[in-house]
Formats: C-alpha cells, sequence, structure tokens
C-alpha cells in the first residue's frame, strides 16, 4: 500500500523486532521485582493494552510523508507498538509457569490457550480480507480499507486483552520468603542487578538450550510467515476470498493438531512428540520443495503435515520453559519466570528479526516486484524455497536440541518433589536429576 520495496520493509520489521528482543529481559526482570498491591504481572499488562491498540491502528494509516519520511515512520511506529506489546505479552507468558506446576497440566493449560489463540488466527487472518473486500465494494479505497480493518482488530484485540487481565486476577505466586523479597526489591534500583540475573541463568546449559532451540524453530516459523502470503498471491494466484477460506481450513488444521499433541504429550513425553513432529516437517518441506505446490488442494495438504511441528512448538515447546523455571527456582532458592521468560523470549525475537529480515532480501534478490502482474519462474521459486526449503534446513538444528534438551517427565517430577522438600526446610536428595544441575 505504501510502496516501500521489500528489503526495505524487512528491514524495518527486523529493526522493530530487535528492540522487542532487547526490551523482552528487561521487562521480565522488572515484572519479577514489581511491588505492586494488584500483583507482579497484572499492572504491565493493563497500562500496555491501550498504547497497543493505538498503534496497531498507526502501522496501516496510509501516510504519505515522502519515501524517507515513510521508512522513518513506520520505524517508530514498529518500535513503540513492540514496546508496549512486550508490556503486555512478557508477563502474560510468565503467568503460564505461576498457574500450576503439574508438567501435563501445563501442557493442557497451554493446548487450552492454542485453541483460542488459532480461533483468533482465523479471525484476523480471514477477517481483515473479508472487511476490505466489503470495504472496497461500498466505494472505499483500497488504501483506507487497511486502516479500517485495523480499527476493527484493534478494537477486538483491547477486548481480548482486558478478559484475559480481568480473567487472570488471582493467579500470581507469592513468595513468602519476605527477606529474599525485600533484598530483591532494593537491588532493582541497582542496574548491575539485571546484568547479575541474566548473567546467572546464561552459564546454565539448559537455558542455553532452550534459547537456540526456540531461536531456531521461530526461525523456521517467521521465514514462512513472511513468504506465506506471497506463495498464495503470485505462485498460486489466490484472490482474497480463497486466501480467507484458506485461513479458515488453516486453523480448523492447527486446533486438530493442537489436541493430538496435547493428547500423545500426555501419554508419551513432550521431548519425543516435539522431536516427532520436527522431523515430519523437516521430510514434509524438502518433499514439497522438490514436487512443488501447484495448486490450493496440495496447499491444503502441506499444510496438514507441515502444521504439526509449529502446533507442538507452540504448545508443547511453551511449556518445556515453563518447566525450566523449577529447576531455577531450585538452583537460585527464588522465581523468575519474568527473568526467564524475557531471556528465552529474547533469543526468539532474535530469531524473528533475522528471518523477516532475510526474507525481504531474498524476495529482492530473486526479483520481486510487487507493482508486478507476471512474475518469472525465478520470483516463485525463491517463494517456494522460503516456504519449505529454507525452514526445513533451520529445523534440523531445532530437531537437534530438542534432542539433547535434558528435562523430562521423570527426572522434572523428581526434581519437584525434592524442590517441596527443600523449600520446607527438610532433607532432600538429588538423585535421578543430577543432569538438570
Amino acid at each position: 500500500v505504501i510502496g516501500i520495496p521489500a528489503a526495505v520493509g524487512g528491514t524495518i520489521s527486523m529493526i522493530a523486532l530487535l528492540w522487542d528482543a532487547v526490551t523482552d529481559p528487561v521487562v521480565g526482570y522488572m515484572s519479577d521485582h514489581s511491588n505492586s498491591k494488584y500483583g507482579r504481572r497484572r499492572p504491565y499488562m493493563i497500562v500496555s493494552l491501550f498504547p497497543l491498540s493505538m498503534f496497531m491502528i498507526l502501522m496501516f494509516l496510509n501516510v504519505d510523508f515522502g519515501n524517507t519520511g515513510n521508512i522513518i515512520y513506520f520505524i517508530l511506529i514498529a518500535m513503540l507498538f513492540r514496546l508496549v506489546y512486550t508490556g503486555y505479552v512478557i508477563p502474560y507468558f510468565s503467568l503460564g509457569a505461576e498457574i500450576t506446576q503439574d508438567y501435563d497440566e501445563r501442557v493442557t493449560i497451554q493446548c487450552i490457550a492454542g485453541y483460542a489463540i488459532y480461533i483468533a488466527a482465523w479471525i484476523i487472518t480471514a477477517g481483515p480480507m473479508a472487511i476490505i473486500d466489503f470495504a472496497v465494494d461500498h466505494g472505499v479505497s483500497y488504501e483506507s480499507s487497511w486502516s479500517i480493518a485495523a480499527i476493527v482488530f484493534s478494537l477486538f484485540s483491547l477486548i481480548c486483552g482486558i478478559v484475559s487481565w480481568w480473567a487472570l486476577r488471582g493467579s500470581e505466586m507469592t513468595d513468602k520468603r519476605k527477606d529474599i523479597q525485600q533484598k530483591e526489591r532494593a537491588s532493582i534500583k541497582n542496574i548491575f542487578s539485571v546484568f547479575k540475573t541474566y548473567f546467572v541463568l546464561l552459564k546454565d546449559k539448559i537455558c542455553i538450550y532452550m534459547m537456540i532451540l526456540r531461536l531456531t524453530y521461530i526461525f523456521s516459523n517467521s521465514i514462512v510467515s513472511a513468504a506465506f502470503v506471497y506463495l498464495m498471491s503470485v505462485n498460486l494466484g489466490l484472490s482474497e476470498s480463497q486466501q480467507a477460506l484458506y485461513w479458515t481450513i488453516y486453523s480448523a488444521i492447527y486446533i486438530i493438531d493442537i489436541a493430538i499433541c496435547n493428547f500423545l504429550s500426555n501419554k508419551t513425553d513432550k521431548k519425543l512428540i516435539m522431536g516427532i513432529t520436527a522431523a515430519i516437517s523437516i521430510v514434509v518441506s524438502i518433499f514439497f520443495y522438490i514436487y512443488g505446490i501447484n495448486s490450493f488442494v496440495q496447499l491444503i495438504v502441506f499444510t496438514f503435515l507441515n502444521s504439526f511441528g509449529m502446533a507442538a512448538f507452540w504448545t508443547i515447546g511453551a511449556t518445556m520453559l515453563y518447566d525450566y523455571n523449577e529447576v531455577v527456582e531450585f538452583k537460585t532458592g527464588k522465581r523468575q519466570e519474568g527473568s526467564v521468560s524475557g531471556l528465552i523470549l529474547f533469543s526468539q525475537k532474535i530469531g524473528s528479526a533475522i528471518s523477516v529480515w532475510i526474507s525481504g532480501i531474498v524476495l529482492s534478490a530473486v526479483g520481486y516486484d510487487g507493482t508486478a502482474e507476471v512474475h518469472s519462474e525465478i520470483v516463485k521459486n525463491g517463494i517456494l524455497m522460503l516456504n519449505t526449503l529454507v525452514p526445513a534446513l533451520i529445523t534440523i538444528l531445532s530437531l537437534i536440541f530438542v534432542i539433547i534438551y535434558p528435562i523430562n517427565r521423570k527426572n522434572f517430577n523428581l526434581l519437584r518433589k525434592a524442590l517441596a522438600l527443600k523449600n520446607e526446610g527438610k532433607e532432600y536428595t538429588t538423585e535421578g536429576f543430577e543432569r538438570l544441575l
């Protein structure tokens, strides 16, 4: 709409996501050490919600400040959007580790959240296209129709955020060790305490494994997310209404995948299901790169087979992060859900930023031109590669770190029992979970 080239657009997104990555650990640490009577996490959520909705609208305005002015505008708005997004998401995500400490219950709760996420994903992917079609049919310009869609969905997001903030009241854990709390609150005045917290975490191999695991997974997912619209519009020539139909089917597929992953994880183990689904995604992506995606039906088949990996990552993968919090508490004597979430999601944002940037560069390198009506086979093959081969190669790295990640149901439950005894001042043993320490 604005006319910014793909490579520049990718760079803008990368700048915003890198800024987002920097703010994640800071917000996580601050929420851990908040002293509000309303809780550690929820005050950050409610304060962030309203500016979040405002910047969402500003990101979809049809501005005209000239080429340089437009680029500066979108960099600033994207950075401000990401700042308040972090203020909501990091505290919200951290609460996932506080609601329950049960190994399997965490998966079930995250999968329930996953159902809501993909219902929302359906609404916010299919919905804008429907609004745009409706607005254009009633005389609104195509450019202005995007702003209308942004207003509708910013209000939708605001309502959902308020409901979530309200429903999570009373869900935060409280640390009864007042001496530790007081010491930490005092130390927040010293900026070096932030670095000290993360330095300790970064010395832990499990933390490093999780950071690389999430970085590679999100790298793969973000490349596909950035390039997928081009696969549908350029390679397959799908109209907005056909794309809306695809997103409807896509959301139904993911909800089914989440239910399957939840069932299998609770029957076996998180690591096993994460590994199997990653391997399936690798094989399927390589196959379709060689064979091609040449029709709507083939697109659906590809989505169904490939989506197990991402469904597992966004549900089971999140709870693997939650399980690490008990390891941190055992080793440090304090709960640090915000700091852990901020650090791990920092690596995730780095992967996302680089992947969006690379997608824009590759699209420009193969000759993609958003104003062209006809695209060459080189452009189409580059788009196919971004959606299949590139994410497959990156997911191989993810699979390696799934395999070496040490937390499983057996040693986690042993750690939890020992942690309960330790917190009660009773004798305990580390037998059976020494590898986690």
